[in-house]
């Protein structure tokens, strides 16, 4: 196969006539002139058949084969370091004898190789359009993808590290950790490491570790390599290895440095002190007391001490124990301490009178009340409690200790002969209790004013000769000023040799209070006819009594007066009550308790009857409604000015036909269904008026119409004369009204 049309030609020579050439691929077709052409693989006989005149026909066959053509499809083999990435070839090398020109297959490819090791580049093909598979003999043959092991730089013999930073001086790595000693346990710094070498490579991967052998150095890793770093607690310096491992890359294996260097610490060392007052006895002190703010260090187990603590006297001074920092030492390898030392020391100081109030008895009496004469403070002991119980009575000296008027003092007692100091107690004059008391009233509203000026003195009361004056009581003279019970408040003034720090006084308040006087006031009783004008009453037809008691008193004590308004009035017929209020005049309403009586405000109707008649009305029949809304009134005179009537008619009074009505007869009553007197078009004040409505009447009376038949004449002809015509006349028909005709009328 080569893509190029293939078939057979068959020639005749040495015939004397022209011959002729034909060809058919099958013994029961026809013969055509062309001989039949094939470009696929095929395996096929042709049958020829060749003539000529004067000849005998030739018949034949040939054989005519196309074989596949051979093709081999081979993918690419290619190879690459480790990176984390898949290795793909995707190329296909066409081989054999290829394919026909314009002719060949695409690709897919399946192959991938992404960890070390190696695999089958595969493929799979597709053949184009115009290409048909049974042209081909095709073989495909799978080129291999190979990763190789990738390295991280440096290495053993190398010694280059990932990650930031460099080798500390003196270190071994970038992992090196220099630590201070804290009791807990410390390695390299394996977060670094793990960080490090997981952005240095790709995929996961696994960290071993070991100790040094221990020989200088570093020396070599002691195995076997273990999942966790070796840990380390005491001060020192220790060599630790790593080990990193990936499928993908070569084993890294370095080694790291820790170091561990001491904990300084400062220990505090205070020696003990005492302080005692001189009481004859040797006094004495000891021991000291050692602390730092490290908890790690243990000062009990690893502070050695070599010196003495401890002072004592009898007399009056000081002693130094004599600490010093030479007198302590650390014993531990894990810490740098330094000892910060105060020394201890023992004081005896002279007795000081009232230093402890367990040590002294010092009693005074009962504070005096002031009386108006000079009084001393109440001392009545002063002893010092010795170390065996009993007391001493010590001389001392007083001051401050005499005074006249209430108040606080300070006594000061000073100690003589064999002590010192002094001592205060407070004493006092206690002031007097004195108690005010104000008196009560209460009063009803007369229209005067009120006061209660009566204080009684209580309680220890004032000393002779001394005492206060009074004022300042409240004044009621309207309710308002004590509607309930009131303090009766009052100020006081003391003499003027009375002095206010001598006394304590309280005051009490009785109570004052007025009550509302009890009125009535009682409005009139009015009527009349109704006139249009408003019927009221005024203020003087108002009178006050008082609701009860007090008779030949005044409701309203000199002369006051309320002011009395809105008056009820009324000007339509009706009844109302004589209402009013009231309001302050110069009789005040809170200074009363008022009862008021309405009287009554009657208007009657006017009696003059106002008659109203209906209008009636007569019409002949013309097919409409007839109605007749209007009336005749006497009496309207009596009517006030804006007054009208309105008067509504029955919507059933409508006559049409002369058979309307009850008797048929065209006769409907023209009906008024009321009649109300209305004020300024708005405002219905029929009450206000006697009316009488009276009925019409509304008729309809038959229409005149007359009826002619036409007259007609001819001459004789042996036919019926007729003249079939009516005039309608006299008022005609209304409207769609009218009238059919039969006509028995005729003339031969």
């Amino acid at each position: 196969y080569d893509g190029a049309a293939h078939g057979v030609a068959v020639s005749a020579n040495g015939l004397l006539t022209v011959p002729m050439v034909q060809y058919r691929t099958d013994e029961a077709e026809d013969w055509v002139d062309a001989s039949p052409v094939y470009s696929n693989v095929c395996d096929t006989q042709v049958w020829y058949r060749v003539s000529a005149p004067n000849y005998a026909p030739v018949v034949g066959s040939v054989g005519v084969r196309i074989s596949p053509r051979p093709v081999s499809l081979t993918s690419k083999s290619e190879t690459k370091v480790y990176d984390g990435t898949p290795l793909t070839a995707h190329e296909v090398a066409v081989g054999g004898d290829g394919f026909a020109d314009g002719e060949g297959a695409t690709y897919a490819f399946t192959g991938e190789q992404t960890a070390v090791g190696t695999s089958e580049n595969t493929f799979t093909y597709a053949l184009n359009g115009k290409t048909s598979a049974g042209n081909y003999a095709i073989t495909t043959v799978n080129g291999t993808l190979t990763v190789t092991k990738a390295s991280i730089s440096g290495g053993e013999g190398g010694g280059g590290e990932p990650g930031e930073g460099d080798v500390p001086d003196g270190g071994l790595s970038k992992f090196d950790v220099t630590a201070m000693y804290d009791g807990e346990g410390h390695t390299i710094d394996t977060n670094a490491l793990v960080a490090a070498f997981g952005t240095a490579m790709i995929g996961e991967f696994a960290v071993a570790y070991a100790a040094d052998d221990g020989n200088g150095g570093p020396g070599v890793p002691a195995l076997p390599w273990l999942a966790d770093a070796p840990v380390y607690t005491n001060a020192g310096e220790y060599v630790v290895w790593y080990r990193v491992s990936n499928p993908n890359y070569n084993d890294f294996i370095h080694a790291a440095k820790l170091s561990i260097t001491k904990r300084p610490v400062t220990v505090a060392v205070a020696g003990h002190t005492a302080t005692y007052a001189y009481d004859t006895t040797e006094k004495s002190v000891s021991g000291y007391d050692a602390a730092t703010e490290d908890a790690l260090y243990d000062i009990a187990a690893d502070t050695v001490f070599s010196g003495t603590a401890a002072a004592s006297r009898t007399d009056a001074g000081t002693t130094a124990m004599g600490l010093t920092p030479g007198g302590f030492a650390n014993s531990s390898a894990n810490f740098h301490v330094t000892y910060e030392v105060t020394d201890g020391w023992l004081r005896v100081t002279p007795r000081v009178i009232g230093d402890d109030p367990s040590n002294w008895d010092i009693r005074l009496a009962r504070n005096p009340m002031y009386d108006g004469t000079e009084q001393s403070a109440p001392i009545t002991q002063v002893a010092f409690v010795k170390p065996d119980g009993n007391l001493d009575y010590i001389p001392y000296e007083l001051s401050g200790n005499t005074a006249t008027d209430s108040g606080n003092y300070i006594v000061r007692i000073t100690g003589t002969g064999n002590y010192s100091g002094t001592v205060e107690k407070e004493w006092a004059i206690t002031p007097r209790n004195v108690t005010l008391s104000s008196g009560g009233a209460e009063w009803v509203y007369d229209g005067e004013a009120h006061s209660q000026s009566a204080v009684s003195v209580t309680g220890d009361g004032f000393v002779a000769g001394e005492g206060a004056s009074y004022s300042a009581f409240p004044v009621v003279r309207h309710v308002a000023d004590a509607a309930t019970p009131r303090p009766n408040t009052f100020e006081y003034t003391l003499n003027a040799n009375t002095k206010a720090q001598n006394y304590v006084i309280t005051t009490a308040n009785g109570t004052v209070k007025m009550s509302p006087r009890a009125i009535t006031l009682t409005a009139p009783t009015k009527e009349k006819d109704y006139d249009g004008a408003p019927l009221t009453f005024g203020a003087a037809e108002v009178t006050a009594t008082l609701t009860s008691g007090g008779q030949g008193l005044p409701a309203l004590p000199n002369g006051e007066a309320f002011t009395i308004g809105d008056f009820a009035s009324i000007t339509e017929a009706g009844r109302v009550d004589a209402t009013f209020t009231v309001a302050d005049g110069t009789a005040l309403m809170a200074d009363y308790a008022i009862t008021t009586v309405p009287g009554t405000l009657t208007v009657r109707k006017n009696a003059t009857e106002i008659t109203v008649t209906a209008k009636s009305g007569s019409w002949v029949y013309d097919g409409t409604a007839h109605t007749l809304h209007e009336y005749e009134a006497t009496n309207l005179g009596v009517l006030q000015p804006g007054d009208a009537l309105e008067v509504t008619f029955s919507d059933e009074s409508v006559v049409t036909t002369p058979i309307d009505g009850e008797a048929q007869n065209g006769v409907v009553d023209n009906v008024i269904t009321s009649v109300r007197v209305i004020r300024n078009g708005k405002d219905d004040v029929t009450a206000n008026y006697t009316l009488a409505p009276y009925n019409g009447t509304l008729t309809v009376t038959k229409r005149p119409v007359t009826l002619t038949s036409k007259s007609d004449s001819k001459v004789y002809d042996g036919e019926e004369l007729t003249a079939h015509e009516i005039e309608v006349g006299g008022d005609g028909f209304v409207g769609e009204d009218g009238a059919t005709y039969v006509f028995t009328g005729s003339q031969t």
